[in-house]
């Protein structure tokens, strides 16, 4: 794959396919009528981003459920009775110890990918001059792959000026040099591979 051009790999995959792939829905509309609506409910950025936290886990806390039941099935070799799982509402607590880590600080470098998409979306909810673009969503998403795992993010201004700024600082959190400067990009790239 590496050695395949863009062109040799739209060919390879074919453009059928590319254009018959799923599309995320742009919910920018939404996410700014909501920003409105909720503006006065967060009184800091910490509170924005527990706020962000809060919503992501409520959204996943069926698959913390899930993971409990696995885990239960594997070590005693059967799957507990319904009526047990709803008695413990086990996903509902995994969400709230999870929720309770994040409120104390007590994450670490745990959770990058949530920590970096509550962080974003939490800071541009503070912003109140800057509205969510169509392309944030896959701009942050970009962001999330790229900021804990490598030490090199090339962007845009807009992404590179949120990561950077000093209520979040990812770029500093995970040691991640960011540039959106097209020059300062070649430069960095220049230097690595001489």
């Amino acid at each position: 794959m590496w050695s395949l051009s863009l062109t040799d790999m739209i060919r390879v995959i074919g453009m059928e396919n590319i254009l018959a792939m799923p599309k995320y829905n742009d919910i920018s509309d939404k996410l700014n009528e909501n920003k409105i609506k909720y503006a006065n409910e967060n009184n800091s950025f910490k509170q924005l981003f527990l706020s962000e936290i809060a919503g992501v886990i409520d959204l996943f806390s069926h698959l913390f459920e899930d993971a409990l039941i696995y885990l239960f099935e594997k070590g005693k070799g059967y799957k507990p009775a319904t009526e047990e799982v709803e008695a413990t509402n086990s996903g509902k607590q995994i969400a709230n110890i999870i929720y309770h880590v994040f409120r104390k600080n007590k994450l670490g470098n745990y959770f990058p990918t949530l920590v970096i998409a509550a962080g974003l979306h939490a800071s541009v909810r503070q912003d109140v001059n800057r509205k969510v673009k169509t392309n944030d969503m896959s701009d942050f998403r970009h962001a999330q792959a790229a900021l804990p795992y490598f030490d090199y993010f090339f962007t845009e201004h807009s992404l590179r000026d949120l990561v950077s700024r000093n209520n979040i600082g990812f770029d500093k959190k995970y040691k991640c040099k960011v540039l959106s400067d097209p020059g300062q990009a070649v430069e960095c790239v220049t230097k690595i591979c001489s």
